[in-house]
């Protein structure tokens, strides 16, 4: 489940019908076919990857997971957004990659964390980078009902709101919860 989620983020952009968008990262090395997490001395050129099986890498821990999306941010020049289970933020602020900026939770360089309830059946153990979220909002609609028998009269307001992300630029699936 926390694969396909992620893998649904990375692929639709966030939004509903957007195309499929290969995913910018760097050549780490590979061995038989699996991505290695290299954080120092990997090659420095970036090389766009189709979207697929090798979206999401494996890393250690969350150390690893800031890391790397930071990383990918930096390549892409992209003010970015770190989306986390709530289950995270524990572990994000013991090991110092939570600063707080205002009211907003900060990342060592500056990116914004989103932690969230919904995340933490969603994506798991699943952290994913993204562009900054858009908000679009339709006008208020009032709609009214009087009930006469019970002299009652009732209104509803509904106003229909969609939030999307341009991109996802990074993921990453936390192995280990300790760091160990």
């Amino acid at each position: 489940m926390e694969r396909e989620l992620a893998e649904r983020l990375l692929i639709e952009g966030g939004s509903a019908g957007s195309s499929s968008i290969g995913l910018y990262e760097p050549p780490y090395p590979e061995a038989d076919g699996d991505k290695l997490y290299a954080p120092f001395n990997a090659p420095t050129s970036p090389k766009l990857y189709p979207t697929g099986d090798d979206t999401i890498v494996d890393v250690p821990d969350i150390i690893a997971a800031v890391s790397r999306i930071e990383a990918e941010f930096a390549i892409t020049n992209t003010v970015g957004y770190i989306h986390a289970g709530a289950q995270w933020a524990a572990y994000a602020a013991r090991y110092n990659l939570i600063t707080r900026s205002g009211a907003a939770l900060k990342t060592p360089m500056g990116h914004t964390w989103v932690f969230g309830g919904g995340y933490v059946n969603g994506l798991q153990n699943v952290v994913v980078g993204t562009s900054a979220p858009y908000g679009w909002r339709d006008q208020v609609q009032v709609r009214e009902w009087v009930d006469t028998a019970h002299n009652r009269r009732i209104a509803i307001a509904e106003r229909s709101v969609v939030i999307g992300f341009e991109r996802a630029v990074s993921a990453a699936r936390i192995l280990s919860w300790c760091g160990c």
